[in-house]
């Protein structure tokens, strides 16, 4: 593990820089691109380049995601810095979604026709998803055709839901998936989450990760 968290840091380092630049760029054009919550997304994007270089299909799901999903294709080499949204959607395997639900909905589909061929897919989504009614239509979905190739990143920070009235990981597991929670600040914890999430057999699996802004 020690090995992968120093070539993850080299992303990491080059996220960061890429996400100032693009925040200074983006200050004073009416963005809602805040560099403090950028930033605290760093950690578990820098380990989504990692696995996205392994081969693994990656869907960012959510508004909030967009700069930081540019950020993150310039930061793997799939695009030039300055390149748009319109321009860099859907490169190489890595694909953003403006609605989180429709976003689940393309990973379900690519982890479905994936299967037979071990394609790995990780969905990056924040936690505003949950409030959302046709989310458990796409958990279901998912469970129900035992998709082990789907590894959900769910970014909770705090700003949307309060966890404390919402037995979350209860409902999750009910639907018939892997659920567990780390704090998605920690590349030790992020490399961990991905090692444990092989261990469930048959199923999808959601991490809940905590960022602190």
């Amino acid at each position: 593990m020690k090995q992968e968290i120093l070539r993850i840091s080299d992303y990491l380092d080059d996220i960061r820089s890429i996400i100032g630049r693009r925040a200074s760029a983006s200050s004073g054009c009416g963005s809602v691109f805040a560099l403090d919550a950028a930033y605290a997304f760093s950690e578990l994007v820098s380990v989504l380049c990692f696995y996205a270089k392994s081969g693994a299909r990656v869907i960012f799901g959510g508004r909030a995601f967009e700069q930081i999903y540019l950020s993150f294709l310039e930061c793997c080499g799939i695009i030039d810095k300055g390149t748009g949204l319109l321009e860099a959607n859907s490169k190489d395997g890595v694909v953003f979604v403006e609605d989180g639900i429709t976003a689940f909905g393309v990973a379900n589909a690519i982890a479905f026709w994936g299967r037979k061929q071990k394609k790995y897919v990780v969905f990056l989504v924040d936690e505003s998803v949950m409030l959302e009614d046709g989310v458990w239509e796409e958990v279901i979905f998912s469970s129900r055709h035992h998709l082990e190739n789907l590894l959900v990143f769910i970014a909770y920070t705090g700003e949307r839901i309060d966890l404390r009235f919402m037995p979350i990981a209860d409902k999750w597991r009910s639907f018939g998936w892997g659920f567990f929670e780390i704090n998605g600040n920690s590349l030790e914890h992020l490399l961990g989450a991905v090692r444990y999430a092989g261990k469930y057999k048959g199923v999808p699996v959601a991490v809940l990760s905590y960022l602190s802004v």
